[in-house]
């Protein structure tokens, strides 16, 4: 993962846990996961699906002998993940591990 800080000359990225001096006027704004979990979730909200309709609609696109089947807990499971945002990663994992049928 890499340290994002953003100065007078642009955006520079710095592997994390290596050491870096902030340039004058050089400010953290991220990491790059910030960066890639940001950009998907405003894609996500600009066509008003939540994570589980997204990875449903993706799966959609796969040739049909390799797709998975629709089930009651891949349902569940989008549902949870539709909440991600409100619940946090941690306890969709946990409520996804629970899932039964």
């Amino acid at each position: 993962m890499m340290i994002l800080l953003k100065g007078p000359e642009g955006l520079r990225r710095v592997p994390e846990g290596m050491p870096y001096r902030k340039l004058p006027g050089e400010v953290v704004v991220g990491s790059e996961k910030d960066a890639v979990d940001t950009e998907i979730n405003d894609v996500l909200d600009k066509e008003g699906m939540g994570l589980g309709d997204f990875i449903e609609k993706s799966f959609k696109l796969l040739p049909e002998k390799i797709r998975p089947t629709h089930c009651s807990k891949c349902e569940k499971r989008k549902l949870v993940l539709n909440r991600v945002k409100e619940i946090g990663w941690v306890q969709a994992i946990k409520q996804i591990r629970e899932i039964k049928e």
